[in-house]
């Protein structure tokens, strides 16, 4: 991507369904497909079972191949939502490269991400999408908490630094489509 920065999008979602629209070029986004990090399921073709993100890890995915498999119940770890989305940067990405940007929209879901996911030397952005006021009361009661505690604790407080809001009506497209 631009600039020498990597884009990687965690969900909650299951990951393949994200990965349809993000992956496909018609729609414009161009995430590589290793770097959607979702809510992962095996697959099976009838007899075997496997994951996008066993296949990534092995790098044997093939997402035109992996059209034909069907989808299970069995849940894959980490999951991303609450701490897993911090586990999945962890896990998946760098245990010491931490984000530059992250965004949510979601204080239980998104918060172990929002607090802990932060890039000292850097200072990473974190985008709040608020689509709900009593979100937007939370999760600024999060970082005031957050910040007592890294005090507290002789930690750098950098809970409640690099915020942005935004609401969903900011992030729509300005060029006449709706």
């Amino acid at each position: 991507m631009a600039n020498g920065i990597e884009v990687y999008v965690i969900t909650a979602s299951h990951e393949e369904l994200v990965r349809m629209v993000l992956c496909d070029r018609k729609y414009g986004y161009n995430v590589k497909p290793e770097n959607i990090i979702g809510i992962t399921t095996l697959l099976k073709n009838g007899t075997q079972m496997t994951t996008s993100r066993k296949q990534i890890t092995d790098n044997t995915y093939n997402q035109k191949q992996n059209l034909n498999l069907k989808f299970t119940f069995h849940v894959w770890s980490p999951q991303t939502a609450l701490v897993g989305k911090y586990g999945a940067i962890l896990t998946y990405i760098s245990q010491w490269k931490m984000p530059i940007f992250v965004t949510g929209d979601t204080p239980s879901s998104d918060g172990y991400m929002l607090f802990h996911a932060y890039n000292q030397q850097r200072g990473t952005l974190r985008l709040w999408v608020n689509r709900r006021d009593a979100y937007l009361t939370l999760i600024k009661q999060m970082q005031n908490q957050h910040a007592k505690e890294q005090k507290k604790n002789e930690l750098p407080v950098t809970a409640d630094k690099n915020w942005m809001y935004v609401t969903p009506n900011d992030l729509r497209p300005t060029n006449g489509c709706d």
